[in-house]
């Protein structure tokens, strides 16, 4: 109640402060949202009371002179059927009236073309959300409650742009927004785990829905960043109409129906959905701009998270190009990670001193410092050779993996490392350690011995 309060008195001060500025303001829709704090306070009040009086009702019907069988029997008198009723109809009335509280605040129309949506208004519908979640969460209302909740009137929508209206404005100055790669990597905002409990009460079409939904409206967002010029991903982002999930929703139907019926009904949607996927895997083995990389790898996460245990991308054909190319962009992405890691590592064994590199780092001798350095040394000669003659196996197979780009970033991340390891094998044949515009000297050298 303390939050709503002071929701109201923020609304109050915004209201006051425009009416000193124009006397004649239009605030109809300020003061509305002042009634709606109101009316959510006394729903959350009635919600309160009814749950206790229930509990109570509940207690009184239990006497400790009495037998267990007794207890058993008299608390089936006065409650059993009849008593579940008529919590499950009051329960059923308060969610309807938050319900409709929820739509009456904002309406989801007001919020199309808005960039950063009115905070109070965001801020009350999100109490309202809070509000299901913790009588869900405390075993109040059950899973279809929280399910018919969401069916009515595009109450999931509303979620969804509440959740991302959020955490745009939270995070807009941040890194965090523009490092995204994962589908749905804003749950993982422990703000946000009130949306994340409400979705996964969700059947599972649903809650695949509420993900790209999720996911869509974000990309939507960071749009107007960056423009990508590519029609395929317009498509897919911009379009009103869902029809890229609906084809991936109506291709899951036919393959549960032939699990279901021991059956096996061909899809005729698997050929557009193979086709969209081997253009967006193509894209990520191709294109070196970061900002698309993102969004194209947030349409394929999301592909493979929801939708891989349906026969989608081929993945049962051992041999599938496909599956392939997804197994070998994850490859890629892991080893550049890992020769970051490796670079980071190397370059913390630099100490920028007179005396340049020091002979016992972190509690190592030389002896160990270059034993250990030797051993990164031929893991990244190994691990660079392994991944390129995958790359040249799979160029020769298919031509999805022609002109594969990541293959120049493996070429910097490997060439900075070894310019870190040249000079520590030089401490076994050195007494002193190298200055530091020694070290400098022989990284370059290091580099250039490394690729010519």
């Amino acid at each position: 109640m303390d939050g709503l309060d002071s929701l109201r008195k923020k609304q109050e001060t915004e209201i006051e402060s425009q009416l000193d500025k124009d006397p004649k303001s239009d605030l109809v829709k300020a003061k509305a949202l002042i009634q709606g704090i109101k009316e959510l306070e006394i729903i959350l009040t009635q919600l309160l009371r009814d749950t206790i009086r229930a509990k109570v009702t509940e207690l009184c019907s239990m006497h400790p002179h009495r037998t267990m069988t007794e207890i058993n029997t008299l608390r089936t008198v006065l409650h059993g059927d009849l008593l579940d009723e008529v919590k499950e109809r009051v329960l059923k009335s308060h969610l309807e009236n938050l319900n409709i509280l929820l739509h009456q605040v904002d309406s989801l129309q007001s919020r199309k073309g808005s960039y950063f949506a009115n905070s109070i208004p965001l801020q009350l519908q999100e109490f309202i959300f809070q509000t299901v979640d913790c009588l869900y969460r405390y075993d109040m209302i059950p899973a279809s409650m929280v399910r018919e909740f969401f069916a009515i009137d595009q109450t999931l929508e509303v979620a969804v742009h509440n959740m991302i209206q959020r955490f745009v404005r939270i995070h807009y100055d941040s890194k965090k927004a523009h490092t995204f790669q994962r589908s749905n990597f804003f749950l993982e905002d422990p703000s946000f785990s009130h949306f994340r409990n409400l979705f996964d009460a969700l059947e599972a079409k649903e809650h695949r829905r509420s993900s790209w939904l999720s996911d869509k409206l974000f990309m939507q967002k960071i749009y107007r960043w960056f423009s990508t010029k590519d029609e395929d991903l317009d498509k897919l982002i911009l379009e009103e109409d869902d029809s890229f999930l609906e084809t991936l929703e109506a291709h899951v139907d036919i393959m549960l129906r032939n699990k279901t019926n021991r059956i096996n009904e061909e899809s005729p949607y698997l050929q557009t959905i193979d086709k969209t996927i081997e253009n967006l895997l193509k894209k990520t083995l191709t294109l070196t701009d970061k900002k698309i990389l993102k969004v194209i790898s947030m349409i394929i996460d999301f592909i493979v998270k929801n939708y891989a245990d349906y026969d989608i991308m081929e993945f049962s054909k051992r041999a599938s190009p496909i599956k392939e190319a997804f197994k070998l962009r994850y490859a890629s992405l892991d080893l550049i990670e890992e020769l970051v890691r490796i670079e980071n590592y190397l370059s913390g064994l630099y100490q920028l001193e007179r005396s340049g590199l020091k002979s016992g780092l972190n509690g190592k001798t030389k002896s160990e410092l270059t034993s250990q350095v030797g051993l990164i040394d031929s893991y990244i000669k190994i691990s660079y050779e392994k991944h390129t003659n995958l790359i040249s196996r799979l160029c020769a197979q298919s031509s999805i993996f022609h002109n594969y780009s990541h293959l120049e970033k493996f070429k910097i991340r490997t060439l900075s490392a070894q310019g870190y390891i040249i000079p520590i094998h030089q401490l076994q044949q050195q007494r002193n350690s190298y200055p530091v515009q020694s070290q400098r000297k022989h990284r370059w050298k290091a580099l250039l011995h490394f690729w010519i």
